[in-house]
């Protein structure tokens, strides 16, 4: 066998066999010791190695001496070595080093006196093993027990040394030379066993300055963490300070100037603000209140029936004005697997969508916020598990801060704070809710790009009324939106209607998508117009000038609702407001068919 080969072997051989004494070893302690401190575990290792190795060399040693014509100290060390299971035994029963380290103290200490006597006393080789007794103890059972022997052992030495000065020394009936290769070979096993003591006490010490080393490690850390916690909760609270006087103070203000004025629309304006600021006070304080609850555990949640598409509608509602200031698209979008009522706390729920999609429309300028919910199976509780995604098109999260988001008193960066204000408890609050409702939360973002949060809660299902559905089975509607993500997501809503929608993104396109098609005719088409009035008309005159769509009646997107006089609105059938609800929509469309319906008969 080539030597690197044979290295390999041995090494893996010497490897194996350590595994193996380990594991023996390991079984040997007791339950009790097995989770006890660090210390405690490596004095009952040691405990056991000892008493495992016992019986491999005191046999031979007994043997020896026989051999060498000592007999009877050869049958005491055989004896002894018999014996060695009795600590083991009790180790294994009380779970005590204390008693465990006396009892391999004590038979040591009478295997050690009366082999030393028989040799002749205090020139016996046997006298080299009365030091090891003591440490041996003491690395067992601790420091006060080696102190106790270490006294047994002198004063044993002492009633040596007067018996010999009396003239009571026993008489040594070996031979010198064989004495003289007693001596050595107890020199020689004193000065191993001395050896392993002192290997193993450097071992313990190396071990004890390691966890030493990860406890200050640790302390460290947890130091710095609080200190982190503090500068954290320091900077929360002046954000705080900042966030509550801003609307106290336009509160004030706003009221001031209402009083003064005698102008009633300058007054309604102002009390408009006034209710703007109290509005945003009081969302504040309910992050607060709601924080604080949720972090003493009373926040308990309600379970009933609800409508998931009727409650996404109903966010999308809530923050149109919103969207609609900073000219967004915020689509929302419930899946079919989704069924139609669900069971749990429908306002946590609407909450959590609240923070999400209002996080989202808060750091987006250009571009589009989306909502969907869809069905994420069950789990083995047969819970129905719904997934929730909120994404957007804003400036992204840093890969470094993702984590520290959803930690209260934190928000994305120093300059957030100032740029789009706001208390940093939103995500908190949101992913502590989520795991109250039995779910998780996880984030995607890149910086420039957007982000995307996407989440799971645990719900129950309830049976669902019947409604009188719009048919729109077979319908050939065209949808010409400029937004892509606006198309899709607005074809998609009529196609779970059983519409067949083609979509464009303008009049070029929706040649195309014509002559593609072969679509000799259409049946409505669905437009999102621009919303500076000059390109508005230009749009509409461009998708008019097809002849295929010159006479199909239109439904028109829009911002706002329509304005009387404005000859581009006054030519569409039907107007549906931004951000598109399914149901406005397919009912729009609905109504656009009944009237074409009626027109023709």
């Amino acid at each position: 066998m080539p030597a690197p080969l044979r290295a390999v072997t041995l090494t893996e051989s010497f490897v194996s066999t350590t595994h193996a004494l380990t594991t023996l070893v390991e079984w040997f302690l007791p339950p009790a010791l097995r989770d006890a401190n660090p210390d405690t575990v490596r004095r009952a290792k040691l405990c056991v190695a000892y008493n495992l190795a016992v019986p491999i060399w005191a046999p031979g040693f007994g043997v020896l001496l026989w051999v060498l014509g000592q007999p009877l100290i050869g049958a005491i060390i055989l004896g002894a070595s018999l014996l060695t299971p009795l600590p083991l035994i009790v180790l294994r029963r009380t779970g005590s080093l204390v008693l465990t380290g006396n009892v391999i103290a004590s038979i040591m200490s009478v295997v050690t006196v009366i082999c030393t006597w028989l040799e002749g006393g205090l020139g016996a080789p046997g006298v080299l093993w009365f030091p090891l007794v003591p440490i041996l103890a003491m690395l067992i059972a601790g420091r006060w027990t080696g102190v106790a022997w270490t006294a047994f052992n002198v004063l044993v030495l002492l009633g040596f040394y007067v018996l010999r000065r009396f003239g009571h020394a026993p008489v040594v009936g070996i031979a010198p030379d064989t004495l003289a290769l007693l001596h050595m070979s107890l020199g020689a096993s004193a000065t191993i066993v001395g050896f392993l003591l002192a290997s193993l006490f450097e071992s313990l010490k190396a071990d004890a300055l390691s966890h030493l080393e990860a406890a200050n490690r640790a302390l460290a850390l947890a130091r710095d963490q609080a200190e982190a916690a503090t500068r954290a909760k320091s900077d929360f609270l002046a954000t705080m300070s900042h966030e509550i006087r801003t609307p106290i103070h336009g509160i004030f203000g706003m009221t001031e100037l209402a009083l003064d004025t005698t102008d009633d629309t300058e007054r309604r304006d102002f009390l408009n603000r006034t209710r703007a600021c109290a509005e945003t006070l009081l969302a504040i304080i309910n992050d607060i209140l709601d924080f604080s609850r949720i972090e003493a555990g009373k926040l308990e949640l309600a379970s009933s029936a609800f409508d998931p598409r009727g409650l996404v509608d109903g966010v999308l509602d809530t923050l149109t004005a919103h969207v609609n200031a900073k000219n967004l698209e915020l689509l929302g979008w419930v899946d079919e697997t989704v069924p139609a009522r669900l069971l749990g706390d429908a306002g946590r729920l609407r909450q959590i969508l609240i923070n999400l999609v209002g996080n989202a429309v808060k750091f987006t300028d250009d571009g589009a916020v989306t909502v969907r919910l869809e069905a994420a199976g069950r789990d083995p509780d047969g819970a129905f598990l719904l997934r929730g995604t909120v994404e957007d098109t804003g400036i992204g999260i840093p890969a470094n801060q993702q984590a520290a988001i959803f930690e209260a008193f934190t928000q994305v960066a120093g300059w957030t704070t100032s740029t789009h204000g706001g208390t940093g408890l939103g995500l908190a609050i949101t992913r502590r809710l989520v795991g109250l409702m039995g779910g998780d939360m996880q984030l995607e973002s890149t910086i420039g790009i957007g982000s995307r949060f996407t989440f799971t809660v645990r719900l129950g299902t309830a049976a669902a009324a019947a409604t009188p559905a719009v048919e729109l089975g077979g319908r050939r509607i065209l949808v010409v939106d400029p937004n892509p993500l606006s198309r899709s997501h607005v074809a998609e809503q009529l196609r779970s209607q059983g519409a067949a929608a083609l979509a464009a993104g303008d009049a070029a396109e929706a040649l195309e998508t014509l002559a593609r098609t072969r679509a000799a005719s259409l049946d409505a088409l669905v437009v999102n117009p621009p919303v500076p009035e000059a390109e508005r008309k230009a749009f509409v005159a461009g998708l008019r000038g097809i002849p295929q769509l010159a006479r199909v009646p239109c439904v028109a997107l829009v911002t706002r609702l329509h304005v009387s006089g404005d000859p581009t609105f006054e030519e569409f059938a039907a107007v549906v407001p931004k951000p598109v609800k399914r149901a406005t929509l397919v009912a729009a469309v609905g109504k656009v068919f009944v009237r074409a319906a009626a027109a023709a008969s």
